[in-house]
């Protein structure tokens, strides 16, 4: 085998055989001093091409059907669904691979857990009854203290702003009606995900900085039940909040934040609800937070969140 070919171009080198009958034309590509990697090169028909890629001068790493399903596994935290979740649980019982398929879990579980922490929770506990491997359990241990951690708080956000208007400061600001306020039409929401030392702190100093001016945050939640809940904010400067469309929640204010600084009973309804936070600020830091919990403090059962749409 001296030359392989790929489609859309006319051939320098072919056999008459395979020039009567090709529907495509080819261009001759060399392998020689190529690193050519064969998936299934261990056996069958792969085999057969990495030993004829060999006989080229071809450097061939074959890798087996497992090394390729390694790699595949490998690669499923950075897409954290549940699509995926179930991808890497279908691996757990393979002795080939239930080690690789136990920590692919564990990283979707992870991303996964900004907007459905349950299930994120579940599947490290999952990883964690059938692991009999020490650096697995310690790993899936890690990651389940650092999910139920921040469990209720909201991590997957839509931003919107700065908003300003000539002559007003921050206390003048909170009650003046911006778009996002309105039907939201024009307005270029930001996807906004929480993570490193930010976690459950929306830095909008950071984000967008300046002085007298106003932010929008926006996200759903979903409840398996309509149900009473509270709601936590916190806030740098003063904070508006709407659940539904609602004011639920004003404080004109200046201040530094501290997550939970205010509390407000609120009613989730059965499905996907929205919130809408106006955020002020005046000078200085920027920032907010927010986090559903039951009435008496406890763990909010059943929810999932998502960035407002």
């Amino acid at each position: 085998m001296r030359t392989y070919f790929t489609p859309g171009h006319t051939p320098t080198a072919m056999s008459e055989e395979f020039d009567a009958h090709a529907p495509f034309s080819y261009d001759p590509v060399t392998v020689a001093d190529k690193t050519v990697v064969v998936v299934g090169g261990t056996s069958g028909i792969g085999r057969g091409i990495a030993l004829a890629c060999a006989e080229e001068g071809a450097n061939v790493v074959p890798t087996s059907r497992t090394a390729e399903r390694r790699l595949v596994l490998s690669q499923l935290p950075e897409v954290p669904t549940h699509e995926t979740l179930e991808i890497a649980r279908a691996h757990l019982d393979d002795e080939e691979l239930k080690d690789e398929a136990a920590m692919a879990m564990v990283g979707v579980a992870e991303g996964l857990a900004s907007s459905d922490r349950d299930a994120a929770v579940k599947a490290v506990k999952t990883v964690l009854d059938k692991s009999e491997n020490d650096a697995v359990k310690d790993r899936a241990r890690e990651a389940l203290d650092e999910i139920q951690k921040y469990a209720g708080y909201i991590q997957d956000w839509l931003l919107a702003g700065p908003y300003t208007e000539e002559g007003k400061g921050d206390a003048e600001l909170f009650d003046t009606v911006f778009p996002p306020e309105k039907d939201g039409a024009g307005v270029d929401w930001k996807k906004v995900h929480l993570s490193g030392a930010e976690h459950i702190v929306v830095d909008l100093d950071e984000r967008l900085g300046g002085k007298d001016r106003v932010a929008y945050l926006h996200a759903e939640v979903w409840s398996e039940a309509e149900r009473k809940a509270r709601l936590e904010l916190g806030s740098d400067d003063g904070v508006k909040a709407w659940l539904n469309s609602s004011v639920v929640h004003e404080n004109n204010t200046n201040r530094g934040i501290s997550p939970g600084q205010d509390e407000t009973e609120v009613t989730l309804e059965k499905g996907w609800n929205t919130l809408l936070l106006k955020i002020t600020q005046g000078g200085g830091n920027w920032a907010a937070s927010a986090r559903f919990r039951a009435v008496g403090g406890g763990k909010l059962e059943g929810l999932r969140i998502r960035p407002g749409k």
